[in-house]
């Protein structure tokens, strides 16, 4: 028996597994689902230690013949300790957007760090910068703060994996990578970046590489093992043939994802370290789940304030999803509401619009299907970037909102030549981890 945890950014998740089945899952809402507002996107790190140790106690109480925890974690976020472990700052999100507020001669601290950077160096990092990532908020913190060379970062899970086995700081390549201080090339750390952005090496933690063959310590006398990141975990959890399936996750986050067997770089998409020597080239951030929420919020707000019902978030997600999964399709005309859902920002700093509203088309079905045709419509333009980099000869929908919602697959059969399936893995990421025991991966 094992333990699995995936620290997500909505909810943390606890499974029992063995190496044939998911037994059991439990959700608890994570320290960072509540929504933060300004640029900054901070928490206390004690208080998903404190959860985390909790639970974990708790299901080891009940259940005395686990032999050891794994853990998934959410990706491109930081927390800074000393050699000892101890809190030096709070868990910086991955949507934390500092490096746009910080200025430098004029410009942003991302604008400045995108002039300064030469291309190869960044290039071998698989990704490009972007606001949030944790070397740009990294390079902000020790530009304003400083971050001297007893601190070490980590992903969240590295430091309540470190914390739980007193053990120095150590991260897996999969999270070294979400960091934007990997190199791909060499799998190893990017000295050269590291230190262009002014930042001593003693920063950097303990690369592990060896899988399940080598925990990072004990807890209660328990193995505990690196974390792997989400996405990861996640794609490894469908139990689906890769080699040439793109895998379209649509969830709080969105990515469409192939795997390749070879490195390769590209303008159009990221490419982070998999299991076993292989790699994901994937397009992240597309539009999706927290565009869906945001479609939420606002139908929610209506509630209360037009009409005075006091419904809550999630009364008004089922009522929601009852209605779209009602929902005839039907082909476009002239008069289709068109929606960019790029609210957040993913794409361009210019927001999303909702365009040639008239008279007859300015109603719930056509909102609603605009949402849902642009979500797909960035996902059918992500596979066609990825298709010149990976043969692709499929698709496989993953993730909440596709298995919620019957309209995603529906709109992707209208859409695509290609066939369509829908995962029936309930929990990927968990799933995942249960794969990494049952397979013997001996890398991640």
């Amino acid at each position: 028996m094992y333990i699995g945890i995936d620290l997500g950014v909505s909810f943390i998740k606890f499974a029992l597994f063995n190496e044939a089945n998911v037994l059991s899952v439990t959700r608890i809402p994570a320290p960072t689902s509540t929504h933060q507002s300004g640029y900054k996107h901070e928490t206390d790190p004690k208080y998903f230690f404190e959860l985390i140790k909790f639970n974990i106690d708790e299901i080891i109480d009940l259940n005395p013949e686990v032999k050891g925890v794994f853990f998934s974690t959410q990706m491109h976020g930081f927390v800074l300790f000393d050699e000892k472990t101890n809190i030096v700052s709070n868990y910086i999100s991955w949507k934390d957007r500092r490096s746009e507020h910080y200025f430098i001669n004029g410009s942003s601290a991302l604008e400045f760090l995108s002039e300064n950077i030469p291309d190869l160096v960044l290039k071998r990092t698989g990704m490009p910068l972007r606001s949030g990532l944790p070397s740009v908020n990294m390079f902000v913190l020790n530009s304003t703060e400083g971050i001297n060379s007893e601190m070490v970062f980590g992903t969240i899970a590295d430091y309540i994996v470190s914390k739980l086995t007193k053990t120095g700081m150590a991260t897996s390549l999969t999270n070294a990578a979400g960091s934007g201080l990997f190199n791909l090339e060499d799998m190893e750390w990017n000295y050269e970046l590291v230190g262009i952005l002014g930042m001593n090496a003693n920063i950097l933690p303990r690369l592990i590489q060896g899988g399940i063959k080598q925990p990072v310590g004990l807890y209660r006398g328990i193995d505990v093992f690196v974390p792997i990141g989400d996405q990861q975990a996640a794609v490894y959890g469908l139990e689906e043939e890769l080699s040439t399936n793109v895998i379209c996750n649509i969830a709080t986050g969105s990515q469409a994802t192939v795997v390749s067997k070879h490195l390769k770089f590209g303008q159009n998409f990221q490419t982070r370290p998999f299991v076993n020597e292989s790699y994901l080239l994937t397009i992240p951030f597309i539009p999706a789940g927290r565009v869906v929420n945001s479609l939420v919020t606002f139908f929610e707000s209506i509630s209360n304030e037009l009409l005075g019902n006091s419904f809550s978030h999630s009364d008004i997600w089922v009522f929601l999803s009852q209605y779209i999964n009602s929902l005839e399709l039907t082909g476009s005309t002239d008069e289709e509401l068109l929606v960019n859902t790029d609210f957040i920002g993913s794409f361009s700093n210019a927001g999303g619009s909702i365009l040639q509203i008239t008279e007859n088309n300015f109603f719930l079905k056509d909102l609603v299907l605009g949402f849902f045709k642009d979500i797909v419509t960035n996902h059918l333009k992500a596979i066609e970037h990825l298709s010149k980099a990976n043969d692709i000869s499929s698709i496989t929908l993953s993730g909440g909102i596709s298995q919620k919602l019957q309209i995603i697959k529906k709109l992707f059969k209208m859409n695509s030549d290609l066939p369509v399936n829908l995962s029936v893995v309930g929990e990927d990421s968990l799933n995942g981890l249960r794969m990494l025991l049952c397979n013997k991966v001996h890398s991640w």
